[in-house]
């Protein structure tokens, strides 16, 4: 019941907040880690939400921006995945541009 988002662009998880609100879900937790984030900084957060009691499942959001480096990001959020026992969700929103990443969580086997 209760989701966490783990984003680097605060405009689509605040579209996935409404949307789970929408649908009788509680307010989640937003964790914009902003555009300059990349690989450490995602692994780091998501081992937090990973290990915190507060939520229950966690919702990925992975844009395209220099700094995130989406490939290398979802390549560490994957090996992360493996040692993680809640519900995983992940949007990587860019189309070709994050379709190698798309790829690793999928192969992980973290619902994309």
């Amino acid at each position: 019941p209760r989701l966490a988002i783990l984003t680097n662009a605060h405009g689509p998880a605040l579209l996935a907040a409404d949307a789970l609100r929408l649908n009788g879900g509680e307010p989640p937790l937003i964790r914009d880690l902003g555009g300059t984030a990349g690989p450490e900084e995602y692994r780091a957060a998501f081992a937090e939400l990973a290990a915190s009691k507060d939520c229950h499942g966690i919702l990925l959001i992975v844009t395209p921006q220099p700094a995130t480096r989406v490939t290398e990001t979802a390549r560490a959020l994957a090996a992360e995945a493996a040692k993680c026992h809640k519900t995983l969700l992940a949007s990587l929103m860019g189309g070709k541009l994050v379709g190698a990443g798309e790829a690793l969580l999928s192969a992980a086997g973290v619902p994309t």
